[in-house]
């Protein structure tokens, strides 16, 4: 299985915290998907960990969102 790597990069990390939300979760559900189709639960469990992490990632983004518009 052939896989894209994303790795988070200026162009990932810029923009606005709801743009930047949306980018990753779109990245959170291709990883998920990538889980699906893998071999092995070790490999989905890895897939499925990323996947959390980039859920993290917009998380913190919508925060940061809110706290600007609470200001």
């Amino acid at each position: 299985m052939q896989a894209k790597m994303h790795v988070l990069n200026q162009s990932q990390s810029s923009g606005s915290p709801a743009d930047r939300a949306g980018r990753y979760l779109r990245i959170a559900d291709q990883v998920r998907d990538l889980a699906w189709r893998a071999d092995g639960a070790d490999v989905k469990e890895a897939y499925l960990d990323l996947a959390m992490q980039w859920v993290f990632l917009a998380d913190e983004a919508r925060r940061e969102r809110r706290a600007a518009n609470d200001h």
